[in-house]
Formats: structure tokens, C-alpha cells, sequence
């Protein structure tokens, strides 16, 4: 590798893939660099005796729509996947009732004012709202016709300026587990890019699994030219005070670039792979106060197909209050009621998320740690469900020191930065940065909100570079 690269690219998630992907289909060179031996990041899957799990991103937004931005990206692009869209979209469980969630703009409405009738017009003008902000903000504009006011209130105060019903509020914020914090601390803004991806552009598994979306992206990017190096460690980024000049790989090959992007956990990235003494002093001291966002416990089950298995799947709450400390949902999710590729005849998975209940930090054993948790979690499940536990086939099982591992992420964090309003819109211009020519991408990003958001971060940077490439 002693050739000079337009771009290098350390971090082989959606949103690096898709940057490379655009840049290489632009005419750019660029080399996109794995410290592991498969691609992905969080898109990736692994599998046990017949069983795929995809342990990260399962249900995507927007991008199985080729009518939308998104999905024509992935289309132009060239992606040689299959979507699946989810109809409902998710099943909410509270211990008196399950509500299921459209996955539909028009019957996300229907069904809000079918249950409260009372707030007709108020779900109206909020939706409309909703849907015309959400495609603003998409574009990076964040003034727009739908909505004047303050950007950085909380999800919780922007519901409670529309709505009198509590129970409303409450369905309306039940999915907040893809953004990582309840409705009185996520930023609305968040909420509005996360769940407007589902439910205006449609919510979309990859059938087959995951890792057949990473797949497909390298595919492309070398079909255009482009390389992408597995089980390839960056060391260090070569740059002085102002610029960036390339990379030094765990070998001590020195690997030379103009521009680097990083889709790495920006704490690795600033402080083991750049000399933070020679970067900007005023960012890295906003940068040391943010915050990650909260870890999760996995555990992934192959079991036996039985009847009523249906009714397990979605999101589980203790009560309705989801502010509550403890009222964290139980999150099971069942992928084979919607794709048979994933399991062997007969078979099912169930994946199960919980918050991780402790501090990362005051673990020493992980092991022991992981061993309590996986039977905490079996028990609960066998209390709440017993016909789901003499049909467990196969256990496995992921703590947050599983995806530090394989990610580097600070903590195992499982949404990058948390998404409070406080935080939001650092890093929101390009330009705001520590070197020149030095890009972020992925879920560090504002833009990273689940999958759709990194692979909007990545279209968002390619419109930057390209701009400069032709102005300069």
C-alpha cells in the first residue's frame, strides 16, 4: 500500500461504507481500513448452528424506500440487497394493553386519533409539524417553515406544548429506546430523525441479516475502484498542527492521504490515533464534556418455534409513566416473524435488550458479569413467558465490554454521543473542527441517529468534500 489515496477512511460502519461508496462511484481512491475481519460495525451479524443474529442494527429506517433520499442513495449505489418492510412497525407492551405501531405516516395518524379522539386536531398539527421538520432537518436546515421555535428543548416539553392527554404522550414516546433516553431527557430533534426515518420513509429489515448490507456496500466500493482492508489497524493519523497527511497501520506501513474521515469512536480517535497536542485546544475542551450515550445487555436465543410465540415480540414496560426510573422497556425482538432465512426450519430467534444496569467502569470480572446477567434475564423471561424456556436451543450473549471489543466505542456506548439537547449540535457544521480536511462520520455525528442517520452523516460529508474538490 504505497500508493497515495484521494481518501482514507479508518472504520468500516454504514457510515463509512457509504462514504466510501459515494466518493468512489465520484471518482475518488479511497481505501477504507477494518481492524476486523468482516465489515460492518454495528451491521454486522454471526452465526451459531444454523441461526443468523444481527446483533446491532435490525430495523432501519428509510432506506428500503426508493421514493425517498435515502433509499435512492442506496439505489444509486447499487446495493444488492432485499428490504423487508415492517406494517406494523413495532408492538408496545404495557401490563394492560399492547399497542401496535404503524409504520405508515397516514396510519400512524389514523390510529393516534382512533385512540384519542379527543386530541384530533392537535395530532393533526402535530404530525404536520412533524413530518415537514423532519425533512428539513434531514437536509441539515434547521430553520424551517413547520417549525420556529428553540431547537434544544427536551421531546417530553415540545409533547407536553401540544398535548393534555398523558397516555397520548406516552405512546407517542414509547419507542424512545432507539434514541437512548427517555422522553424528558432525548432532545426532540432526535426524536424527530429517528422515528420520522420509521414512520414517514417506512421501517425495513435487510433480509438475510445485517452483514448482507455491509457485504453489499464493499462490493460495491471495490466494483468501483476503491479498496477496503480488513484485519487492517490503524496506529496512528499522520498530521501536523493544521492538516492531516495519511495514516501508520499496526505494521508500520505509512499509508498517505489529503483527506481522512474517520468512523471511529472519536475518544480512540483523538487520543490514541492523533497527538491531541497539537489539536485545537478550544474544541477538545467542549469535546472532553460530552457524554456517551447509555450500554446495553444482549442475549440471542435459537430456539424451537411454538404457538404464541408472536405475542412476545416488542417493547415491554412496566408502566406507563416512562419517565420513571426503572420503567427501562424490555426489548424483545423476534426477526424470523418476518424473515424464515434467519433460523433453520421450524426454528426461531428472539434477541433480547436491556439497559446495562451498572457502570462500566465498576465491572473487573466481564465474564462473571456477562454469566449473572444472561440468567437474570432467563428467569425474568421465564416468569413473564415459561413456554418460551424448554424451547431455548441455543445461548449467547453480549455485554458492553463485547462491543468495546469489536468497535472501540467509549464504554460499549450503543447511540454514540448521548442525545440530549445539550448536545445535539456539536460537531453539527463540518468545518467545526480540529484539523483540515478531517472528517467524522457515523453515530459520533449529529447526524447519527440509528442506521438511516449514519448513512445521512455519510452523504453529508460527500457533499462537503466534493464541494471543496471543485471550488479549490
Amino acid at each position: 500500500m504505497g500508493k497515495k489515496y484521494d481518501v482514507i477512511i479508518i472504520g468500516s460502519g454504514i457510515g463509512g461504507l457509504v462514504t466510501a461508496g459515494m466518493l468512489s462511484k465520484a471518482g475518488f481512491n479511497v481505501l477504507v481500513l477494518e481492524k476486523h475481519s468482516y465489515p460492518g460495525g454495528y451491521c454486522t451479524s454471526f452465526k451459531r448452528k444454523g441461526f443468523i443474529f444481527s446483533p446491532g442494527a435490525h430495523l432501519m429506517g428509510a432506506i428500503g424506500n426508493k421514493n425517498v433520499s435515502l433509499g435512492r442513495l442506496f439505489t444509486r449505489l447499487k446495493v444488492d440487497v432485499d428490504f423487508i418492510r415492517l406494517n406494523p412497525m413495532d408492538h408496545i407492551h404495557f401490563p394492560d394493553r399492547t399497542y401496535f405501531i404503524p409504520g405508515d405516516l397516514e396510519s400512524y395518524q389514523d390510529f393516534l386519533i382512533r385512540e384519542f379522539p379527543a386530541e384530533k386536531e392537535n395530532i393533526k398539527q402535530y404530525l404536520k409539524i412533524f413530518r415537514g421538520s423532519y425533512r428539513y432537518f434531514l437536509r441539515g436546515q434547521l430553520s424551517n417553515p413547520y417549525f420556529n421555535g428553540e431547537l434544544k428543548g427536551t421531546f417530553q416539553e415540545l409533547l407536553d406544548s401540544f398535548f393534555n392527554d398523558n397516555k397520548l404522550k406516552t405512546i407517542l414516546s414509547c419507542q424512545w429506546g432507539y434514541v437512548g433516553l427517555p422522553p424528558a431527557k432525548v432532545s426532540f430533534f432526535s426524536m424527530f430523525l429517528t422515528m420520522g426515518s420509521y414512520i414517514i420513509d417506512g421501517a425495513w429489515l435487510v433480509k438475510g441479516g445485517a452483514q448482507k448490507l455491509s457485504d453489499a456496500l464493499v462490493a460495491r466500493i471495490r466494483e468501483n475502484g476503491s479498496e477496503v482492508k480488513l484485519r487492517c489497524q490503524v496506529k496512528k493519523i499522520v498530521h501536523d498542527d493544521k492538516k492531516v497527511n495519511g495514516v501508520i497501520l499496526e505494521n508500520n506501513t505509512t499509508v498517505l492521504s489529503d483527506i481522512i474521515i474517520s468512523n471511529a469512536d472519536l475518544n480512540h480517535t483523538y487520543y490514541d490515533l492523533m497527538d491531541s497536542t497539537k489539536l485545537n485546544h478550544t474544541y477538545l475542551e467542549r469535546f472532553k464534556k460530552m457524554r456517551p450515550s447509555l450500554n446495553f445487555f444482549l442475549l440471542f436465543l435459537g430456539v424451537k418455534d411454538f404457538p404464541g410465540i408472536e405475542k412476545i415480540h416488542g417493547w415491554h414496560y412496566k408502566s406507563y409513566n416512562l419517565n420513571l426510573p426503572g420503567n427501562s422497556p424490555l426489548y424483545i425482538y423476534i426477526p424470523t416473524l418476518f424473515d424464515k432465512s434467519l433460523a433453520p426450519g421450524g426454528k426461531q430467534i428472539v434477541q433480547v435488550m436491556t439497559e446495562f444496569p451498572y457502570q462500566f467502569s465498576e465491572i473487573k470480572d466481564w465474564e462473571k458479569c456477562k454469566r449473572e446477567l444472561t440468567e437474570k434475564i432467563l428467569v425474568k423471561l421465564g416468569k413473564k413467558y415459561p413456554e418460551l424456556i424448554p424451547h431455548i436451543e441455543i445461548i449467547e450473549s453480549a455485554t458492553p465490554m463485547t462491543n468495546k471489543k469489536y468497535t472501540f466505542n467509549t464504554k460499549g456506548a450503543g447511540y454514540g454521543w448521548e442525545k440530549t439537547p445539550d448536545q445535539i449540535f456539536f460537531d453539527f457544521d463540518p468545518e467545526d473542527n480540529v484539523l483540515e480536511n478531517f472528517y467524522k462520520v457515523g453515530h459520533w455525528t449529529p447526524w447519527g441517529y440509528g442506521t438511516a442517520g449514519v448513512a445521512n452523516s455519510g452523504n453529508y460529508i460527500v457533499s462537503t468534500i466534493i464541494y471543496k474538490s471543485k471550488t479549490t
